[in-house]
């Protein structure tokens, strides 16, 4: 799961963060393929893989929840 947040943030130029209150998501084994998706389709398969929200905070800063 790490690597694919990190993988996202290096490609779309994001910042999204997993605070210590979503860490159990690190947990999680994903593998997606993204193919040529805009990041907005991108951020919209990640909330779907993970059924977590992703909430944007500001300009290209998002942050995952587990509410």
């Amino acid at each position: 799961m790490e690597e694919v947040i990190d993988a996202v943030n290096s490609y779309f130029r994001l910042d999204i963060q997993v605070p210590p209150s979503a860490a159990s998501l690190y947990k999680r084994s994903l593998t997606v393929g993204f193919g040529n998706k805009s990041a907005d389709e991108t951020l919209v398969s990640l909330q779907r893989a993970l059924k977590v929200p992703l909430v944007k905070d500001s300009g290209s800063r998002y942050y995952i929840t587990l509410k």
